[in-house]
C-alpha cells in the first residue's frame, strides 16, 4: 500500500516538527512502515517501553534449569535460583552439552572438569546436575543433534514435571543458547505439562518483562558462580553477571540487584521459538 506508507510518514514528519503532538503507533501497524519512517518514530518516542515488573522467583516447585553450558544456570538466573531455593522449591539441572571442547583427551578432561563444577553449583541449590554428552558449539552443526537434546529434554521434562523452567532466551548472542532455547521448545509437550518458562539473560539482553530482585544474595550468587573456578580463571563472570544486575536495579528504583527474565507460559514459548528461522539456529554443516 504505497500510497497509505507516503500519508504516514508524511504525518510522522509533521509530528517530528510538532513535538507538541502526542501520539502511539500500534504494533500492527509496525508492518506498514519501512526504515526511514521507523527512524521518524524512534525520534518521536511514539514507542511505548517494555517495562518490567518486579516480581518473586516460583515459590513452589518442581523447577527445572536448562543450560547450553554447565555455568549458564548460575550468571543467568543464579540468584533467583537461590531465591527459589530459599522458598521450598525442588531444583533440577539439565545441560545440552557436556562442557568439553572436542573429542580430544585434553578436551575432554576440560569436561570433566566442567561437570564436576556443575555438580558442585547444584549441590549448592540441593539439585542434580544431568548432562546430554556432546562438546560445547556442536548443536549449531547438526539439527539431528540437537534434535536428540530435545528428546532428551522431554524425557527429562516428562519426569521432573515442572511447574517452572528456566532457560536461555531463544534470541541469546551465543548459538548454542539459541539452541537450547529451541530444543527445550520442541520438547514442552502435553506428556510434560504447562510449565512458565523464564528465559533469561547470558551472552547478551532479553526484551524481559519481568524482574526478580536479587539484592539479599548478591554474594551467594557470586559464591554459585565461582564453583566455576576453570572458567572464572579466563572470565570474570561474577563481575559481568552482577554488573548486568545492578544495572537492571533501574526497574528497583536504581538500588540493589536484579535479574531479568522474558517470562511467558510454554505454549507462548513454543509459539515465538518456531518463527525463528533456520538461519538464526544452525549452521552448514560443512563451514568451518
Amino acid at each position: 500500500m504505497p500510497g497509505l506508507k507516503d500519508k504516514i510518514r508524511k504525518g510522522l514528519s509533521l509530528l517530528q516538527s510538532r513535538r507538541a503532538y502526542v501520539c502511539h503507533v500500534e504494533p500492527r501497524l509496525l508492518d506498514l512502515l519501512d526504515a526511514d519512517a521507523a527512524f521518524l518514530c524512534s525520534n518521536l518516542d511514539l514507542f511505548r517501553p517494555l517495562v518490567p515488573l518486579p516480581v518473586p522467583p516460583p515459590a513452589k516447585g518442581p523447577i527445572l534449569v536448562v543450560g547450553a553450558h554447565p555455568d549458564d544456570e548460575a550468571v543467568g538466573a543464579g540468584g533467583s535460583l537461590i531465591l527459589a531455593r530459599k522458598r521450598g522449591a525442588r531444583i533440577a539441572a539439565a545441560f545440552a552439552t557436556d562442557g568439553s571442547s572436542g573429542p580430544g583427551p585434553e578436551e575432554q578432561e576440560i569436561g570433566r572438569i566442567r561437570r564436576a563444577e556443575a555438580r558442585a553449583a547444584a549441590a549448592a541449590l540441593g539439585a542434580k546436575a544431568e548432562f546430554f554428552r556432546t562438546p560445547v558449539r556442536t548443536l549449531a552443526r547438526s539439527r539431528d543433534l540437537a534434535q536428540e537434546v530435545s528428546d532428551w529434554l522431554k524425557s527429562l521434562l516428562e519426569r521432573v514435571k515442572p511447574r517452572a523452567v528456566f532457560c536461555p532466551f531463544p534470541l541469546d548472542a551465543h548459538t548454542d543458547h539459541r539452541l537450547a532455547a529451541w530444543a527445550l521448545a520442541g520438547a514442552l509437550t502435553k506428556e510434560a505439562g504447562e510449565p512458565i518458562i523464564w528465559a533469561y539473560e547470558v551472552a547478551s539482553l532479553c526484551p524481559a518483562n519481568v524482574v526478580v530482585d536479587i539484592s539479599g544474595v548478591e554474594e551467594e550468587k557470586a559464591a554459585l558462580i565461582g564453583k566455576y573456578s576453570s572458567q572464572m580463571a579466563r572470565f570474570d563472570y561474577v563481575n559481568v553477571a552482577l554488573g548486568l544486575n545492578r544495572f537492571h536495579s533501574r526497574h528497583l528504583g536504581g538500588r540493589g540487584a536484579a535479574e531479568a527474565f522474558f517470562r511467558v507460559p510454554a505454549r507462548e514459548f513454543k509459539k515465538l521459538v518456531e518463527r525463528l528461522s533456520p538461519e538464526q539456529l544452525f549452521k552448514n554443516e560443512t563451514d568451518p
